[in-house]
């Protein structure tokens, strides 16, 4: 079979959870633009992460899905969703900054705060998304 003629991602160990949210990004369109076949997927992940397939003992034997939440525990940093959500609660609109721009930041900040119902699992990320922007508005910090 032809090589692919892009370069595909790499994953790095230390990763955070938005680098390794990226990495998955770029794999989805490296695997659209290089025309990856169901059977090289292996072998293509295999070649974006080198040593860490030894810790991976039955890499070859899962799904794709599967296999890339196990990289994805293994290399990415490990941290407390409260510091997430300390580090949100203190996101302002910066100088110059359009509301589309700070709306992309919250959203960027916001899967890693883990925000959902503890009972039901619903998803709050967009109630706190929208509490977080019209805070700006309350404490008249809105720039236009």
């Amino acid at each position: 079979m032809k090589t692919p003629a892009a370069k595909p991602p790499q994953i790095l160990v230390d990763m955070t959870r938005p680098q390794f949210r990226k990495f998955k990004t770029d794999w989805i369109v490296y695997k659209r633009i290089s025309n990856l076949h169901a059977n090289q997927i292996h072998a293509q992940l295999y070649h974006t992460c080198d040593s860490l397939v030894n810790t991976v003992t039955d890499f070859f034997t899962l799904t794709e899905d599967n296999l890339l939440d196990t990289l994805e525990d293994i290399v990415t940093r490990k941290s407390n969703p409260a510091v997430h959500r300390l580090h949100f609660s203190t996101l302002c609109q910066s100088n110059g900054e359009s509301i589309k721009d700070f709306l992309v930041r919250l959203k960027s900040v916001a899967p890693d705060c883990e925000y959902s119902c503890p009972s039901c699992h619903h998803d709050l990320q967009p109630t706190h998304i929208k509490d977080q922007l019209m805070g700006q508005t309350v404490r008249g910090q809105r720039r236009y």
